[in-house]
């Protein structure tokens, strides 16, 4: 579910995000990046914490230079609001073989529309 206006240019924006982790060219990387992220982004996942698009754009480079071939990609809606938003995703091979997946939760800059902090999570959450 998602709230409030601009359900749809936040699920694109999202949709951009993921489609970073695909583009293997690291200006085009990056440029890719700049339509969707603050340059001052902050991102964070179990394996790593780090800040900017060059720093996310070099992370992207070494995670897809060890699974190459994988696609991420959102898993369904986006759940908003004040700002924030999660959703899902998938990391899977060339195929269909799931490889990982999980959410992320996003902050967002209501001017640009960007996102200025991503917070990844790996699994399951366990209970």
């Amino acid at each position: 579910m998602t709230t409030g206006g601009g359900a749809e240019a936040l699920a694109a924006t999202i949709d951009a995000y993921c489609a970073c982790w695909r583009v293997m060219e690291d200006d085009a990387r990056r440029a890719a990046l700049a339509r969707c992220v603050s340059p001052d982004l902050r991102y964070t996942d179990p394996t790593v914490e780090l800040t900017g698009i060059a720093a996310l754009s070099a992370h992207i480079a070494k995670v897809c230079a060890a699974r190459p071939g994988a696609v991420i990609a959102r898993t369904g809606g986006v759940d908003a609001h004040h700002g924030m938003a999660r959703f899902g995703w998938s990391l899977r091979d060339g195929g269909a073989v799931f490889l990982a997946g999980s959410i992320d939760v996003v902050e967002l800059d209501p001017d640009s529309g960007r996102l200025t902090r991503i917070t990844g999570f790996f699994g399951p959450l366990e209970g």
